[in-house]
């Protein structure tokens, strides 16, 4: 998904950052046989914040759901790496836009698929 990986805009405390990427896996299929997942964002394991619903006979849902200081961990870390490498270029890789990668992995020991659905207004977002 395009994302700009801006830290002051990011740290803004009147920012309150909240990221929810969803993913569907068609069932049956290889893939989905294990009922959990490991999740990555940008190479970062993030499974603790990776809900599974698997209430559809069709598909499972993945919600990947990264609040605010995942996500700036993880544009911190991109940051970094885009700055090492585009030192050359002299570009501003604080203010880049560019992909925010999500990962699947089948996993034995990832979040488990939920057999009903998720149940959205208990996630709430942080007060102003």
């Amino acid at each position: 998904m395009p994302f700009t990986y801006n830290l002051t805009r990011l740290n803004a405390p009147d920012n309150n950052v909240y990221l929810h990427q969803e993913v569907h896996l068609p069932k049956p299929s290889v893939f989905t046989s294990t009922g959990s997942y490991t999740g990555f964002a940008n190479g970062q394991d993030v499974s603790k914040y990776l809900v599974v619903d698997g209430s559809n006979k069709t598909a499972d849902v993945a919600h990947f759901m990264l609040t605010k200081p995942v996500v700036l961990q993880i544009a911190s870390k991109h940051n970094q790496t885009s700055s090492s490498s585009s030192a050359s270029n002299n570009n501003n890789s604080s203010s880049s836009t560019s992909l925010m990668d999500f990962t699947l992995v089948p996993s034995k020991n990832g979040s488990k698929s939920m057999g009903t659905s998720m149940n959205m207004t208990n996630m709430l977002m942080p007060s102003k």
